[in-house]
């Protein structure tokens, strides 16, 4: 059976991802500003094991430019294609995504953990 100490430590795991989140979000909109965001994307086809077990395709660097009142994502191509500067945003921003990554990940398991726990004793 799981005891109060148990649960109030999930709940402080919790609460040290979501500000772990909270801080690589808020880090790569900073980077973001500079233009450029880092996408991964999906090709759809059904047999694509990048695509249906994984973040999809990439990543493609890409730079927001304005047009007018128009906001338009322009393809930049892969962060190699990068001169030494824009390179190093571009490792980084990969790096914070992959962080944000494996924390949402963790996160989603210890709340299936905390349903799974609760449906027990329920």
């Amino acid at each position: 059976m799981v005891g109060m100490e148990e649960l109030r430590e999930l709940s402080r795991l919790i609460k040290k991802l979501k500000e772990k989140l909270n801080r690589l979000r808020k880090e790569k909109k900073e980077l973001s500003r500079q233009g450029f965001t880092i996408r991964y994307v999906k090709c759809g086809k059904e047999t694509c094991k990048k695509c249906t077990q994984g973040e999809g395709h990439g990543p493609y660097v890409y730079k927001t430019v304005r047009e007018g009142k128009k906001v338009k994502s322009v393809y930049l191509g892969k962060p190699k294609d990068f001169e030494e500067k824009d390179r190093e945003v571009m490792e980084h921003l990969k790096k914070i995504d992959k962080e944000i990554h494996q924390a949402e990940e963790q996160l989603n398991h210890i709340k299936r953990t905390l349903n799974r726990l609760i449906n027990d004793i329920g």
